[in-house]
């Protein structure tokens, strides 16, 4: 065989992988199908201490991450840690501190890109950068909000500027 032949079919082949590594890609990185529900806390009224929510969660395509979040005035704050669904349940606690005004409760699917983005957040908020909220995570789809939630009356609330995240 010849060189030219010998570098036309590497070349193929080498093509040939790309394109089966971007179709097997996208395959993977498909969001349908995805679904997820908070059952508890109600849809709405107060929100006891510690933070204990219960809910129902589908499969997670590979490179994806769910969490948690608190949506204050249009920013979100995720809550440690990342949610993880084995039967298709879940349940989280916490002693997160809930923000002192009405909130949402906001379960999320993020991507690689917005998977960074909150693990940076939490890095910087951890190193006494504070945790502004984020008025934009890339590539989250929301997938269930409990809209209305009142913190506890009497409760110790975080104001909407406050740690968020739980210390380490």
């Amino acid at each position: 065989m010849s060189q030219s032949a010998v570098a036309l079919l590497i070349i193929a082949v080498v093509a040939a992988f790309f394109a089966a590594s971007a179709i097997w890609r996208s395959f993977l990185d498909r969001d349908t199908d995805v679904s997820g529900r908070i059952l508890n806390p109600g849809r709405a009224g107060e929100f006891a201490q510690p933070l204990r929510v219960e809910g129902e969660l589908s499969s997670i395509p590979h490179g994806h991450h769910v969490w948690l979040a608190f949506d204050v005035r249009g920013l979100l704050y995720p809550v440690e840690p990342e949610l993880h669904s084995g039967d298709g349940r879940f349940t989280f606690s916490t002693n997160v501190d809930a923000p002192e005004e009405p909130f949402s409760l906001v379960l999320m699917l993020v991507g690689t890109k917005g998977q960074r983005a909150i693990e940076y957040w939490l890095l910087e908020g951890g190193l006494g950068e504070g945790f502004p909220g984020f008025d934009h995570i890339p590539g989250v789809s929301e997938l269930d909000r409990v809209r209305g939630l009142l913190p506890e009356r009497g409760s110790k609330a975080a104001t909407a500027g406050s740690r968020f995240a739980p210390p380490p």
